[in-house]
């Protein structure tokens, strides 16, 4: 026992306590030094990392109708969506039959693709339609080889942008019974009749 005592009296065994102390200092001095140099309070030895700056650009993207470079805004020179059909009708007078000239320019365009297979069924690409909208509000007209799909896509997202339905809520149960008439000229007539009760904006 006494010998035990005085060996550890002596120190053997101290080689591994210096190595842990040796390792605690090295770990403490790297954590002064980074501190230091993260310092922005310091002298010009000290330096710091700059923060990264966003590069704004043109965006270019390649759709339906073309490679087209646009700026990061849009000015709506000529808008029609989110407009209700008086706001339209006030905007557009010079309109053929007063319909909204995006309406006009659809129908024209569908009315030569209707032998495509599900042409309001098959989603258009969401970058074309944008596009295509883009283009209409800022005045341009819809390409004669547009993507019939992207058309159909930006016909309905102008219906479904209209802050109130086409045809109000108050004469929804009468197209519905229109709808359940068994023979064509008895359902056309109805509609016609009911088409007419409309205010002049939602004919």
């Amino acid at each position: 026992m006494a010998e035990r005592k005085k060996k550890r009296e002596v120190g053997i065994g101290s080689p591994f306590r210096l190595r842990r102390k040796k390792k605690k200092e090295a770990k403490e001095d790297a954590v002064d030094t980074s501190g230091s140099q993260s310092d922005p309070g310091e002298d010009s030895g000290s330096f710091s990392v700059a923060p990264r700056s966003k590069v704004v650009t043109k965006a270019k993207s390649t759709t339906c109708i073309g490679t087209v470079d646009r700026p990061p805004t849009t000015t709506r020179s000529h808008q029609m969506f989110d407009l209700t059909p008086e706001e339209l009708c006030k905007l557009y007078p010079d309109s053929p039959n007063g319909v909204p000239p995006i309406v006009n320019e659809c129908v024209h365009i569908l009315e030569q693709a209707l032998n495509k297979e599900g042409i309001f069924r098959i989603c258009g690409r969401k970058t074309d339609i944008l596009e295509l909208k883009i283009a209409v509000e800022s005045g341009e007209r819809l390409p004669e080889d547009v993507n019939p799909y992207a058309v159909a896509g930006l016909l309905s997202q102008f219906l479904q942008s209209l802050p109130e339905p086409l045809l109000p809520y108050d004469h929804y149960d009468k197209f519905i019974k229109v709808a359940a008439i068994p023979t064509f000229a008895q359902a056309k007539d109805a509609l016609v009749r009911e088409i007419e009760r409309l205010a002049e904006p939602n004919r």
